[in-house]
């Protein structure tokens, strides 16, 4: 537990500081592009996010599953999965380029081929990202991640200020992002190969049990990653850019809900695959009690903030965001303790658990989609993204409860973690001062 939470610790300093930089990214281009310009922005990286997530076959979850298990050695991981990537990474970037125009790109923004090629070379780099996560994870090397990925928000962060104050252009700022994006994966390749003498080495039997595993994980991640995305692709259908410009914005205040669980998640599965099954049914038991009361928190927080810093943040055109944000913080929520769960159903050969749990909520999702957009736009989005969060979540707790056969409250008592909490605060203090 104790490894669990250091390491989270340094993922939520990463993932916080991308917050930060991100936000004041966010604000930057809402305020020098305006709505509907943003909004075409916002379809870019969607459309690029997208196609790097179909067309990855879960070559994070494998990799750091493999390395984290020491099945793979550092050269055979970084030759095995570089091999894989480049490969999924060619054709997600050929595929974006092709379906831009189904996402609803005007006729304009086809004929821009800078806007074009910075979709191709965004989709390739996300791919690639992920794939180094999972060898920095697998490998052990949080703090070397979370040290440049705190680093490399600041300067991005950086470049998108001084556009600002150079040129006004939706070309430049996409250019910019993929500029970056190249820039991101160089220095991710050196940093993982520094000081080791990491050769590739590329293993045709490897590659199998990457795709092998990867693929098992597959269905769940891009079916909870749709899930995620089908109410934003929705609001486009129906609703136009100005409204996508507004509802992302929504969107990216309320997963910052996830700061914590997203963290936890990510160091969960190289810690859960050495227990035991019934051990590691109450480490994560432990894990979800801890992070809900933290969860419960964060909301309580950002409900009574958001109405007021969202229009003093990117002025009064952008109010329309306030409403979906206070019905998408619930659902969040419910999203984020869930995947915490799903590396449990992972590490313990039954990935098949969050697939169906994934379908479920994706088919829920799309239904009251359909049904609430049409009759009360953004808001509709956003209360179906709610409830189809919540069954999502209920339905991986009965899975939980079925197969650990766990007490209830061994998952959602709240008074009793409060108090393990408050009692590991007075020990700790007590050590603290004991030693000093």
């Amino acid at each position: 537990m104790k490894t669990i939470i250091l390491q989270s610790l340094r993922v939520v300093a990463m993932n916080g500081a991308q917050v930060i930089f991100g936000l004041i990214s966010s604000v930057i281009l809402a305020r020098a592009l305006g709505p509907e310009a943003r909004g075409i922005y916002a379809m870019i990286t969607l459309v690029a996010g997208t196609m790097a997530m179909l067309c990855n076959p879960g070559i994070y979850a494998s990799a750091n599953y493999h390395m984290s298990t020491g099945r793979w050695n550092k050269a055979q991981g970084l030759g095995t999965v570089m091999a894989v990537t480049c490969g999924f990474a060619a054709v997600a970037a050929l595929i974006a380029v092709l379906v831009m125009p189904l996402f609803g790109a005007s006729a304009e923004v086809v004929r821009e081929w800078p806007i074009f090629g910075s979709v191709a070379v965004i989709t390739a780099m996300s791919i690639f990202t992920t794939s180094f996560n999972g060898l920095f994870f697998g490998s052990h090397r949080v703090s070397a991640i979370t040290n440049w990925r705190i680093a490399w928000g600041g300067v991005q962060c950086l470049v998108f200020f001084l556009l600002a104050l150079v040129v006004i252009d939706l070309k430049v700022f996409t250019l910019a992002t993929a500029a970056l994006s190249i820039l991101d994966i160089v220095g991710l390749a050196l940093l993982f190969c520094w000081g080791e003498r990491v050769t590739m080495t590329t293993n045709p039997g490897l590659v199998k049990d990457l795709l092998r595993y990867g693929i098992m994980v597959y269905g769940s991640r891009i079916l909870l990653y749709l899930g995620q995305r089908l109410d934003t692709f929705m609001v486009l259908f129906f609703l136009g850019t100005v409204s996508l410009g507004h509802y992302t914005i929504a969107v990216s205040f309320a997963e910052q809900i996830a700061l914590l669980p997203y963290s936890v998640s990510m160091i969960m599965m190289p810690n859960l695959g050495k227990l035991q099954i019934s051990e590691s049914a109450q480490m994560t038991a432990r894990v979800v009690r801890y992070t809900l009361v933290c969860v419960v928190a964060m909301i309580a927080t950002l409900m009574l903030v958001m109405p007021l810093l969202i229009p003093l943040m990117y002025g009064e055109e952008y109010r329309p965001s306030v409403l979906p944000f206070l019905l998408l913080a619930p659902g969040t929520a419910a999203i984020s303790l869930f995947t915490i769960m799903e590396p449990f159903f992972q590490s313990n050969h039954r990935p098949h658990i969050p697939l169906i749990v994934t379908l479920i909520g994706v088919a829920a999702n799309c239904a009251l989609n359909l049904l609430l957009i049409p009759r009360a736009g953004m808001a509709g989005a956003a209360l179906a993204v709610t409830v189809a969060y919540m069954l999502q979540l209920t339905t991986a707790c009965y899975f939980f409860f079925r197969w650990t056969k766990l007490p209830l409250h061994t998952l959602f008592g709240l008074r009793s973690t409060l108090a393990e909490m408050l009692q590991y605060g007075r020990d700790r203090l007590y050590r603290l001062q004991r030693a000093s």
